[in-house]
């Protein structure tokens, strides 16, 4: 997913990526969306991408409801390209059906946007799917 770098000196405090598909055994293809969220500071008015000099959350988000007994996914998340890379971090394992959102652990969760954004004024956010029984559409 390529994102406009631009909005990290902005006042939004999310972005989200386009939909996609995870297919899922006996449910189909399932939409999901990647989303970034400007990390919180302590300063007031709460958070907003200037705010936190470009830092932010990534989450993993599904958009519908999956059967109970659905198997868990592993996927890493890496973000930026090249030279702006920031690096890959997981795999993290989650029950989509148990809740419907996943961030990464405390430890791994916090990124420097800012340093991914590439001359072209924008970074990537890659998702990827360890589970070999998962398939991306």
């Amino acid at each position: 997913w390529s994102v406009d770098g631009r909005k990290l000196d902005q006042q939004d405090t999310k972005i989200l990526s386009p939909t996609f598909s995870l297919v899922f055994p006996s449910q189909g293809p399932q939409p999901f969306r990647l989303m970034v969220t400007a990390k919180e500071t302590s300063g007031r008015g709460g958070a907003s991408f200037r705010k936190a000099a470009g830092r932010g959350l990534l989450a993993v988000k599904c958009e519908s409801t999956l059967l109970e007994g659905t198997r868990s996914v592993s996927f890493r998340v890496s973000v930026g390209s090249g030279v702006n890379a920031l690096g890959t971090r997981g795999p993290m394992c989650h029950n989509f059906a148990e809740k419907s959102c996943c961030s990464l652990q405390k430890v791994d969760d916090d990124w420097n946007l800012k340093a991914a954004v590439d001359q072209s004024k924008r970074f990537e956010v890659c998702l990827e799917v360890v589970d070999h029984a998962m398939a991306a559409l």
